[in-house]
């Protein structure tokens, strides 16, 4: 089997004057396991996960995740 290993960092800025919902979708394929979230995700199905996030007016959040993923 092949795998990799990588960690994902996504800087969010809301320079808006009021607050803001994200959602973050991210597709990862493979046989894969999130470890480390920053925040809390949800695994929507075998390929993707989603981050739902409100954001204060002028303010930033910053989302970090490790996955480890195989494939044939």
């Amino acid at each position: 089997k092949k795998s990799e290993e990588a960690t994902i960092l996504l800087e969010l800025k809301n320079r808006r004057k009021d607050k803001v919902n994200v959602r973050i979708i991210e597709h990862i394929f493979g046989d894969w396991v999130i470890r480390d979230p920053s925040h809390d995700y949800r695994k929507v199905d075998a390929e993707t996960i989603q981050f739902d996030l409100s954001l204060g007016s002028a303010s930033s959040e910053t989302i970090t995740y490790t996955y480890r993923k195989e494939w044939q």
